[in-house]
């Protein structure tokens, strides 16, 4: 399934958790999982990954010329 929004996505499987329980069945935790997808999911990820952050636009505007 594909969404659009991550809040969404979430949203919709804490839904089949919930689903699924009541007919006494899980999901696998370890096999069940979120993930990004798109133009940019995988500088995404690599950002998290490293821990590199892009600057926020207010701290860009703080920034003074030399």
């Amino acid at each position: 399934m594909g969404f659009e929004r991550e809040t969404d996505a979430r949203r919709m499987l804490a839904d089949l958790k919930e689903r699924l329980a009541k007919f006494g069945l899980l999901l696998h935790e370890n096999k069940t999982r979120l993930i990004e997808f798109g133009r940019f999911a995988a500088l995404t990820r690599q950002r998290v990954a490293t821990g590199v952050r892009r600057p926020s636009p207010s701290s860009a505007s703080r920034t003074t010329a030399g």
